[in-house]
């Protein structure tokens, strides 16, 4: 979140943010670079603060990120809203969603860092399900398995099938086909913004599952979604496989998270956010 200084100096140019996170939550969350030095740190950090105060008004991708900006840097309250970001995907008709009809549970994951989006955890938990009799098949949209070193233990694990990443641009319905097609929509990430594979999940009326980190809570749909208790690997792990086994045993658990999945998925549109934003930049 920071202009050049010829755009932050000029009055003449009204300057807004829609951010994800803060500096500050970007290195306490995702780790600080290695061989930054605590001067060009302060003065980065000085910058985004004169960003923000130069602008006419900030949006944030969550209340986790809107507090930060306001006690950490010293914003007041009313120069800083939170919009939660909707799913960028076209208006979807009933006669297009996909129906599971395997014995067993289709997951889906969606993302490009692996390792930090906790897709481990998930092909573990996978492994602990799947030991005596097949209860779980995941489908992985975005990075491949052998591209992370921290994964490629795992690259043989069986019942998974990878798709790379997809281009929403050419391939929308090949996208939207296999989320449709998924029982559960899964994220279980070490750090996380927000997690915009969350508000497309809830878009397209997918239950998920999730742990709560970062702004995690705020982006999946509450009244379908199961929030993980635990936050260390092998707890979290346990805590997957038990209720992949629950939901695959007890199939009417799951019915009823889709039926309530679908009943708010206009909320989690990017038409519904922009229709939250609008009305402030009239007012600015």
């Amino acid at each position: 979140p920071i202009l050049p200084e010829s755009i932050v100096n000029n009055p003449k140019i009204e300057k807004y943010f829609y951010i994800d996170i803060t500096l500050n939550q970007l290195f306490h969350d995702y780790g600080k670079p290695k061989f930054m030095s605590k001067k060009y740190y302060k003065s980065i950090k000085k910058r985004e603060i004169k960003n923000y105060r130069k602008s006419s008004h900030i949006f944030t991708h969550s209340e986790y990120a809107r507090q930060d900006i306001i006690k950490n840097y010293y914003i007041k309250p009313s120069k800083v809203t939170c919009v939660l970001p909707g799913a960028n995907l076209p208006i979807i008709s009933k006669a297009s969603l996909a129906k599971n009809k395997k014995d067993f549970l289709k997951l889906v994951f969606v993302g490009k860092e692996l390792h930090r989006k906790g897709l481990d955890r998930i092909l573990k938990a996978m492994e602990i399900c799947n030991k005596n009799k097949k209860i779980c098949e995941l489908n992985i949209i975005g990075g491949l398995i052998e591209n992370e070193l921290n994964l490629k233990s795992l690259k043989n694990v069986s019942n998974v099938k990878e798709h790379g990443f997809i281009n929403k641009e050419t391939h929308i319905k090949k996208f939207i086909r296999i989320i449709n097609s998924s029982d559960l929509g899964l994220l279980l990430s070490r750090a996380e913004a927000g997690g915009m594979s969350l508000r497309e999940f809830a878009y397209l009326g997918l239950p998920s599952i999730a742990v709560n980190v970062g702004g995690i809570l705020e982006h999946l749909n509450s009244s379908s979604s199961i929030l993980l208790s635990s936050y260390e690997d092998e707890e979290i792990i346990e805590e997957l496989s038990n209720i992949l086994i629950d939901l695959y045993e007890n199939k009417n658990k799951l019915r009823i998270m889709h039926k309530n999945a679908k009943k708010n998925a206009r909320l989690f549109s990017w038409k519904y956010s922009w229709e939250k934003i609008l009305p402030i930049l009239d007012k600015t």
